[in-house]
């Protein structure tokens, strides 16, 4: 029989998870799990030449109770000559900004935190999270009772590769929650047990205490046969959904979908398409379930005018031909809006705009990682490389979006105003560097999280603003 390690190491290996001599960043909440993965990248550290850094996320939620699993934690890593960061974020206050439950704003803060410091390492490297073969369970059977489709029965996947170009890894999904507890008392090690959970007022905890329990009775094999169920159905999808993109691109009109055109194919398909459309769309689909998708394709037959509302405040519409994503009216127009375009510059070129109010020097630079970012409220600094779109200085239009989660999470420019206690009459006269309809710098305020300057980055767009 394989040994812990070895069964562990024969997943990476074959899912490719680890390549020699990179950085692997791993979130350590001092559960068991976390602690697990870390002494397991710590076993395999010398094989593969790792650099590991460890990652607390203190998520404002738990009071002295998280704090003291962050100093757990930190001891841990410092015992064991792990590089340690502890990020501090406010979840609750993002719950309610975003309108989004308490579990979902801690998950895409503490994402955030592990891309942020995953990024500004080594070029990147992975970022290694201690799902176990129990969450994968666990998420499939949630998944099921809330209503989803076959995407959502396929469960996780052992390497999560984002749009933002990190990759998250899941060497642990090969085993159950039971063989990580044997792990950790063969090596004699303490882990913390999270208060919450226990708490059964969480889905997940009642999935976790109630009923794979009760599985297991049926079948002590019984998480091992649910994830392989799941990596056979993942199989299947894939081969029969490589397609979704191609027929998304085929079926695509002026604004949305053209109706008459996805109608022509199956329904699982149908589906499928407006999943995507509305990953593109929207940015993320969390909470829409089966029975959401089930509405959305109704809607490529409906009647002309007939909407629906989806979770996060989409709305889908069906159109004269098209399904579109229907734009939310802005009752506060833009008065006089004004736009200048900025030219394609080289390395070593300048521009300069002169505003009534403000003069905006614009240089791009050769850039070296050894350099400090400035963090100053009239200048900063972007990857000039991972700006496709042409760039200019203009004031807010509707419609207007800002990058706000290393994720790619974006807000309404006109919530970020309302947000900030920024008066109607003065936000006409902020200027914006803007790429399209994203902005990137609401100048003298925010800066989006969009073209951030990392290791990699080779050329920066420097900006310097001086008020008049």
């Amino acid at each position: 029989m394989l040994s812990f390690l070895d069964k562990v190491r024969n997943f990476i290996q074959t899912n490719e998870l680890l390549e020699h001599g990179e950085q692997v960043t791993v979130g350590v909440s001092g559960g068991a799990d976390s602690v697990c993965l870390l002494f397991v990248l710590l076993d395999l550290q010398e094989e593969y030449d790792l650099k590991v850094q460890a990652v607390y996320v203190e998520h404002g939620i738990r009071g002295e109770e998280s704090v003291e699993d962050g100093r757990f934690v930190e001891k841990l890593c410092i015992s064991k000559g792990v590089p340690f960061r502890q990020a501090d974020v406010d979840a609750p206050e993002l719950a309610s900004l975003e309108h989004m439950s308490l579990e979902e704003a801690a998950r895409r803060l503490r994402y955030e935190a592990l891309i942020q410091t995953a990024k500004h390492g080594d070029k990147g490297g992975k970022i290694a999270v201690a799902h176990n073969a129990d969450d994968n369970v666990e998420t499939i059977l949630y998944q099921m009772a809330r209503g989803t489709g076959i995407r959502g029965l396929c469960g996780m996947e052992p390497l999560s590769p984002r749009k933002d170009g990190t990759k998250i890894i899941r060497p642990l999904l090969c085993v159950e929650r039971g063989e990580i507890e044997m792990y950790l008392a063969d090596k004699e090690q303490d882990y913390v047990t999270d208060s919450t959970n226990a708490d059964d007022n969480y889905a997940r905890n009642r999935i976790r205490h109630d009923i794979l329990p009760v599985l297991r009775e049926i079948n002590s094999e019984a998480v091992a046969h649910i994830n392989e169920s799941a990596k056979q159905l993942t199989r299947l999808y894939k081969s029969h959904m490589d397609d979704a993109d191609r027929i998304l691109d085929a079926v695509r009109g002026k604004q949305g979908i053209v109706r008459e055109r996805l109608l022509k194919y199956p329904d699982a398909m149908q589906a499928e398409v407006v999943r995507r459309f509305l990953l593109q769309e929207c940015g993320g689909i969390r909470d829409i379930t089966r029975a959401h998708f089930v509405s959305a394709v109704d809607l490529l037959s409906a009647e002309v005018g007939k909407r629906i509302d989806l979770p996060g405040g989409i709305k889908l519409k069906a159109d004269y031909d098209e399904l579109i994503v229907e734009k939310i009216v802005d009752e506060e127009v833009p008065q006089d809006p004004w736009s200048i375009d900025i030219p394609k510059l080289e390395v070593g070129e300048s521009y300069e705009i002169s505003l009534d109010e403000y003069d905006i020097h614009m240089e791009v630079v050769q850039w070296t990682a050894e350099e400090e970012i400035p963090d100053k409220t009239y200048a900063k600094i972007f990857d000039y490389d991972k700006i496709k779109d042409k760039l200019n200085i203009r004031s807010r239009n509707m419609g207007d979006r800002m990058q706000v989660l290393a994720d790619g999470g974006t807000k309404r420019l006109k919530d970020y105003f309302i947000d900030e206690k920024i008066p109607k009459e003065e936000r006409d006269s902020i200027p914006l560097l803007a790429e399209g309809q994203d902005i990137l710098w609401v100048i003298g305020y925010r800066r989006s999280e969009a073209a951030l300057v990392t290791d990699e980055t080779s050329r920066v767009l420097k900006v310097e603003v001086w008020r008049n």
